[in-house]
């Protein structure tokens, strides 16, 4: 055997050991990469998930309340109209106030929409005057009530409702409102993920 017959003998000897090892790499690769186990998308969170008592504690409501006197409980607020809402009672030796707030699943946006709008009607029917305007982050709600008065705000297929009672005239609905948007703005934020926010969607 030549010398030029054995170096190519040599090369094809290396060459089909390069080819050899390229070709194990790639079916390794493929093999592992069908037995990783790939990452869920994250369960998309849904109603009733959540507990409203939870998502705004007591004492955390308390500072953004407008009530002059002591905050005293929290009790779940499980009524026919509000499936996940939270009750707060405030309340002193004579006194007494309340707030409640609630996330309402109607279903659809256009049951949700529906509801608000029935509810914006029986507002301005019960108190005879338009409901305020009441813009939180992206969306516009209405405030509407004088001792007995809340927020409510249409949010996707939802419809949060913040309402007070007590202490009326001495805490005004003027600062009552101003309440509510905040508690409002607080509720929207943590459980923005059952609603796409305006401009987002």
């Amino acid at each position: 055997m030549n010398k030029s017959t054995s170096f190519l003998k040599a090369n094809y000897s290396s060459l089909f050991k390069s080819c050899f090892s390229i070709f194990c790499l790639c079916c390794l690769s493929s093999v592992t990469g069908f037995a990783q186990v790939k990452p869920k998308p994250a369960a998309k969170a849904v109603s009733g998930s959540f507990v409203m008592c939870e998502v705004l504690p007591g004492p955390e409501v308390a500072s953004k309340a407008p009530f002059t006197i002591p905050f005293s409980s929290m009790e779940a607020w499980p009524t026919a109209g509000t499936k996940a809402g939270c009750r707060y009672v405030f309340k002193s030796a004579d006194d007494q106030a309340f707030i409640t707030i609630g996330l309402t699943d109607l279903g659809t946006a256009k049951n949700a929409l529906a509801s608000y709008q029935n509810a914006w009607q029986a507002s301005k029917d019960l108190w005879e005057e338009t409901p305020e305007n009441a813009i939180v982050l992206q969306d516009t709600g209405f405030f509407s009530g004088k001792d007995e008065c809340g927020i409510k705000m249409h949010l996707g297929q939802y419809v949060l409702d913040i309402n007070f009672k007590g202490q009326f005239p001495d805490v005004s609905a003027e600062q009552k409102k101003a309440s509510g948007i905040v508690l409002a703005e607080m509720v929207m934020r943590r459980l923005q993920y059952l609603w796409p926010l305006k401009g987002k969607e």
